[in-house]
């Protein structure tokens, strides 16, 4: 599960984390924030078509505002909404590397908490 990446992200140099269709909601963001702000090589991560809410989103914001070397987030077809958006943008203005911010396909809701289909 999610605890075995964070572990990767503590040992290894990995530059690419594709966790795409994870099924990645408020508690997995919890996990992997953790361990994020050490994966200092970390250049792309892909969480798009996941459960990545308004909360979670400002978790993961603050998480990846250490990864220095980050280029690419892509965070399309989640749940994120304007507020969680807003807390995106305004965590990842320090970020000077990052080049690609991939957020389309989200609901303009303002919640923190979506519901997983069934």
């Amino acid at each position: 599960g999610i605890e075995q990446i964070g572990g990767v992200l503590r040992r290894c140099p990995l530059r690419d984390l594709n966790l795409q269709h994870c099924l990645i909601g408020f508690d997995e963001v919890a996990i992997l924030c953790h361990d994020l702000p050490c994966a200092t090589s970390l250049t792309r991560l892909d969480m798009s078509h996941n459960y990545v809410a308004c909360e979670s989103s400002g978790m993961l914001a603050r998480a990846i505002s250490g990864c220095t070397r980050l280029t690419h987030l892509d965070l399309h077809k989640n749940s994120i909404g304007c507020d969680g958006i807003s807390a995106l943008s305004l965590a990842l203005q320090q970020s000077t590397a990052l080049t690609i911010l991939d957020l389309h396909s989200n609901r303009a809701r303002s919640s923190s908490h979506h519901p997983r289909p069934p």
